[in-house]
C-alpha cells in the first residue's frame, strides 16, 4: 500500500484536488477492484489527469469531475473512502490565513470581484494587451512568443538570427542564462515605473501581473513603454547596452565568488 492510506483497498473513493492525478492513480494500481472519481476545481488540471490516467492504463476506473470541494456534487454515502494529497495543500496556504480577520477580509475581496466585474475587466483589457504585444513578435528581432491569460501575460526572448544580436545575446547569456531579460526588467521599472519581473531563474522570460482593476490607458501606457525600450534593444552599442555589460559584469563576479 501506499504511505498514508490504511485501509482503503476496496471500494469507490473520492480524491479531493487530484491535480495531475499520480496519487489516485498509484493507489488505482495498487488495489484491485477499486474505482475512483477526482475532484478538482482546475479544468486544465483534469484534463492532465485524464491523460495520465490513459497513459496508466486506468481510464475505465476513473473518473475526473470539474468542482470544488465545498459544495460536493455527489449524495451522501456515494463514497468508501475520501482522500487527498496534503503535499498541494500549501499551494492554497498563506502566512496570513486561517484567522477570522483574514477569511473575512477574502470573502470581501471575493464580493468586490463579483460586483466591479473585475475578471471581466482583466480579460478584455488583458487580451488587449496581448494583441499589442504580440503586435511587435516580428518588428523586434530579440522577442520570441507572447503568451497569457485575462492579466497573466509573459513575453519570452530568444536568439535573433541577425549576427550583431546574436553576438549581443551572447554575450548576456554566457555571464547568466536568460540575462537579456533583466535588460528588459531594468528599464521598465527606472524609466517607466512599470513593474515585471523575470518568470524564473535562468529565464529568458518577463511576465506582467498588473492588477485586475487596469483599464485601457493603463494598456497603452504598458505597451507603449514596452514597444521604447525593445526599440532601444535593437541599437546595438547604444545606451541600453551600456546596462546589458554592467549586468553581465555583475554575473560574473557573482559566479566568480560563488565557486
Amino acid at each position: 500500500m501506499l504511505p498514508g492510506f490504511p485501509g482503503i483497498t476496496r471500494g469507490l473513493a473520492l480524491e479531493v484536488g487530484p491535480g495531475p492525478g499520480y496519487l489516485g492513480l498509484e493507489w488505482l494500481k495498487r488495489t484491485d477492484g477499486t474505482t475512483l472519481k477526482g475532484l478538482d476545481l482546475s479544468a486544465d488540471m483534469l484534463r492532465v489527469a485524464e491523460r495520465n490516467a490513459a497513459e496508466y492504463g486506468m481510464s475505465d476506473r476513473v473518473e475526473y469531475v470539474h468542482g470544488g470541494g465545498d459544495l460536493l456534487p455527489f449524495e451522501n454515502g456515494t463514497f468508501d473512502a475520501v482522500f487527498s494529497n496534503m503535499v498541494r495543500a500549501p499551494i492554497h496556504g498563506s502566512t496570513f490565513s486561517k484567522n477570522n480577520l483574514a477569511m473575512a477580509a477574502g470573502i470581501a475581496t471575493l464580493e468586490v470581484l463579483r460586483q466591479e466585474n473585475l475578471v471581466e475587466n482583466a480579460a478584455k483589457v488583458g487580451e488587449g494587451l496581448i494583441g499589442d504585444l504580440r503586435n511587435m513578435v516580428e518588428r523586434f528581432s530579440f522577442m520570441h512568443e507572447v503568451r497569457g491569460k485575462g492579466c497573466m501575460i509573459a513575453v519570452e526572448f530568444a536568439p535573433p538570427s541577425g549576427l550583431k544580436h546574436r553576438a549581443a545575446w551572447k554575450l548576456l547569456d554566457t555571464a547568466q542564462k536568460g540575462l537579456f531579460a533583466q535588460l528588459v526588467v531594468v528599464p521598465l521599472f527606472q524609466r517607466h515605473r512599470i513593474l515585471c519581473q523575470t518568470s524564473g531563474h535562468d529565464a529568458a522570460t518577463v511576465k506582467f501581473l498588473p492588477p485586475l482593476v487596469i483599464g485601457n490607458e493603463h494598456r497603452v501606457q504598458i505597451a507603449s513603454a514596452f514597444e521604447q525600450v525593445m526599440g532601444e534593444t535593437e541599437k546595438v552599442g547604444g545606451a541600453i547596452w551600456d546596462l546589458g555589460k554592467t549586468l553581465a559584469r555583475a554575473a560574473l563576479q557573482t559566479r566568480g565568488r560563488s565557486q
